[in-house]
């Protein structure tokens, strides 16, 4: 009897008749993007840190076309901002040669950290483009990203004066696709 019951539990078990024990869900999207997993959703990918404009949203630009023996690998990038103790703003990216999205922000975070950050926050991420920090006169930071530099550098300086005076364009990033022969 005891062998029979046992059969009949592992035959249930084998064909799901039992239910499967819960999964951890991701945190929910928010402005319809989900959350990079195993990350904190603190702010929306498209929010400008330390201000209330806007910037394009994280976003992929499309790898070009390739002739020839190889293939394009994407390239992404993050951009983590903080608040000192004593009130002064600051930010890291993080590689720019990453595989992913969720790879990129965790360097990001990482190197917030090494920094000395404390409650990093992604601001920015994307692929296959450019990132353009500005900083405003009263030292708040604020991101662009595009596919060409000169259209991030416009979008972070146009984010910035939205709400400061005195903006500059202080770092660009790439991360560029890069090409892989065989």
């Amino acid at each position: 009897m005891r062998l029979i019951v046992f059969l009949s539990a592992m035959l249930t078990s084998l064909f799901g008749l039992v239910p499967a024990p819960a999964v951890a869900q991701n945190p929910p999207p928010i402005y319809n993007m989900p959350c990079a997993g195993g990350l904190p959703c603190v702010s929306p990918p498209p929010e400008v840190m330390f201000g209330t404009g806007y910037s394009a949203p994280g976003q992929v630009f499309e790898t070009p076309a390739v002739r020839g023996p190889g293939y394009m690998a994407q390239s992404f990038a993050a951009i983590a901002f903080w608040q000192t103790e004593d009130g002064k703003h600051d930010y890291a990216y993080g590689s720019q040669r990453a595989s992913s999205r969720e790879e990129a922000e965790r360097y990001a975070v990482r190197e917030c950290e090494y920094r000395g950050g404390r409650n990093c926050t992604i601001g920015l991420w994307g692929g296959n483009g450019h990132f353009a920090i500005a900083r405003s006169s009263d030292g708040r930071f604020h991101a662009g990203f595009a596919g060409r530099v000169n259209q991030a550098r416009r979008l972070a300086l146009d984010a910035c004066k939205e709400v400061s005076s005195g903006c500059r364009v202080v770092e660009t990033v790439d991360s560029t696709p890069y090409y892989f022969e065989f």
